[in-house]
Order: C-alpha cells, then structure tokens, then sequence
C-alpha cells in the first residue's frame, strides 16, 4: 500500500485498472488519453508476483488499485456510441449518453471498451 498519502478521504472510487508496466505504488496515473487521473494504491501486479502469492487479493496480471480524483460513482449507462477504455462519455442536450463532445455535456468516463452503441460502466466525475 501507498505510505504518502497526507489527505485521504475515502470518498473517490477505488478501483482494479491495467496501468502501465513498473507502475509502482504512490504514484499518480494517466489512464487513457481524455485527462482521467488517478493515484495508485498498490504497485502494478506482475505474472511474477502472481506467481509468488504476493500480489493484492483481486487483482490480475498488469492492474494496480487506483484511487480515482474525483469520481464518486460509478453507474452502468447505455451509450448510443463505441467508446474506448477511459474514454470520455458525453450527455447531449435529450439526456442520450455518447463519445461525441461537441454540443454536449463531459459527465465521466468509460470503464471498458465497447466497440457498438450498448451498456457499459461510466465512471462518473465531479
């Protein structure tokens, strides 16, 4: 776990997330490439300390916990849209939730890929 943490307050989301290899604990993230941000609770989990037991209950080969700044919750909306892994969701002017940013409102980001219009988990932001 990350020992320099000064604030903590346990209200953004933590989540298991793929992060980049060598990622160690403490450190802060940039998940994909719309401005997601987070701060890594554990180092990023290896086939070697899967291996060796010595890996974070829960997570797979290449995530790390990350502690999202500021995203609160996640929900499941339906997207009219693909969008990729991080990728920011946009609500248009009907309440429709879309990648499309022109004309619309950012409301989070993308959990996973979806590469047709359908339901995914969207990590909302403040």
């Amino acid at each position: 776990m990350a020992k320099n943490i000064t604030v903590h307050s346990r209200v953004n989301v933590t989540l298991a997330l793929p992060v980049p290899a060598n990622t160690p604990a403490g450190v802060p993230v940039l998940l994909g490439t719309d401005g997601l941000k987070g701060f890594t609770l554990t180092p990023r989990t290896s086939a070697a300390t899967l291996a060796a037991g010595t890996s974070p209950q829960g997570l797979l080969e290449g995530e790390a916990s990350v502690e999202l700044q500021s995203i609160f919750t996640v929900a499941r909306l339906a997207l009219t849209t693909a969008v990729t892994q991080f990728g920011a969701v946009y609500m248009t002017g009907a309440g429709a939730f879309t990648n499309v940013a022109s004309g619309n409102t950012k409301i989070g980001y993308a959990r996973k890929t979806i590469a047709a219009p359908g339901t995914v988990e969207v990590l909302l932001c403040a």
